[in-house]
């Protein structure tokens, strides 16, 4: 029975710091959408330069693709500068 109160305890603690984590991730995604955007993206895109929305849509392509390539360096055990694999790394996915 001990066992069990265990399994629930910490059951509860990961289903609550799970949920708390998420929803700070949505907090924060939804603050750099209204800050990138100036607003609300959906009414303010439209009126935004194409140079500026095709630059915030590229940049962060290339910023999580770079955070990939980093896990993946350092993911197969490679002792390099992380700024290498950020380079490299989905360029060493895509040849898998």
């Amino acid at each position: 029975m001990e066992n069990f109160k265990k399994l629930f305890f910490f059951s509860v603690v990961a289903g609550l710091s799970t949920g708390l984590a998420v929803s700070f991730y949505v907090l924060l995604s939804k603050g750099f959408a209204y800050a990138f955007y100036l607003g609300n993206p959906l009414e303010t895109v439209p009126k935004l330069p194409f140079w500026y929305v095709t630059f915030i849509t590229t940049s962060s392509i290339f910023i999580t693709l770079m955070s990939i390539g980093a896990l993946v360096g350092y993911g197969f055990g490679f002792n390099v500068e992380p700024f290498y694999f950020a380079a490299i790394g989905p360029l060493y996915l895509l040849e898998l």
